[in-house]
């Protein structure tokens, strides 16, 4: 298990929770299949899901309700969710086995070294990046995981025409990534500033949130020209 749950955590901060029963159980019974551990070489994600399927990455998927929403409407596309909270993962592998989903992969670790180490460029179609802690007090805006690093960092993974979707209730933050994501010269904004939500993405844990703080959402999308 040590294989899938590194503590070496650099863009992320784990979050403390108690494991369940059933999440534990998940997590011994089906990281071997659905788990990829870290590597500092890259890797081939068609070997990984065994096929030429477009893949869609999830980066911070929480407990994992959109990632597995979107993969049981998408069944032609491969999802590569990247997490970090053993809970989380734990029922997203619950959620696989009990829908039979074959779609999906995930990796623990840091979003930062997985996309800088094991993914290839432009080997994505699309990017979800869906309430990324937004790091709210000023002094800790250095912590947001987009930066102008790693808006670069995301450009060079799409593939021409692949798009990156957003989503945040912290108006700070949308700020920030649309700004981030605007000085990459062949990324358009899809947008004249923010979208209207999506009607077929499922609302999580913490979009509810939102909803319940009747906070404003912003959304978020990009594609790359070329």
């Amino acid at each position: 298990m040590s294989n899938f749950f590194s503590s070496n955590v650099k863009s992320f901060v784990v979050r403390s929770g108690r494991v369940t029963s059933s999440q534990k159980k998940a997590l011994r019974d089906y990281s071997d299949f659905f788990c990829i551990p870290f590597s500092e070489k890259e890797v081939s994600l068609k070997e990984v899901f065994e096929n030429n399927n477009p893949i869609v990455l999830d980066i911070g998927f929480g407990m994992g309700n959109e990632i597995i929403d979107f993969s049981i409407k998408n069944p032609e596309k491969n999802v590569l969710g990247i997490e970090i909270y053993k809970p989380a993962i734990g029922n997203v592998l619950n959620n696989i086995q009990k829908n039979n989903i074959k779609n999906i992969k995930i990796i623990n670790y840091d979003a930062y070294l997985v996309l800088t180490k094991m993914l290839t460029d432009e080997s994505l179609c699309e990017i979800h990046l869906y309430f990324p802690d937004p790091w709210p007090k000023k002094k800790h805006h250095k912590r947001r995981l987009v930066n102008a690093e790693f808006g670069r960092i995301l450009y060079s993974k799409l593939e021409i025409g692949g798009k990156i979707k957003c989503a945040t209730d912290n108006k700070s933050y949308a700020d920030q990534i649309v700004e981030v994501l605007s000085e990459q010269k062949c990324f358009q904004n899809m947008n004249a500033g923010y979208g209207s939500r999506p009607t077929d993405r499922v609302i999580s844990k913490f979009e509810q949130k939102a909803f319940d703080n009747a906070s404003k959402i912003y959304e978020i999308s990009f594609a790359k020209l070329n």
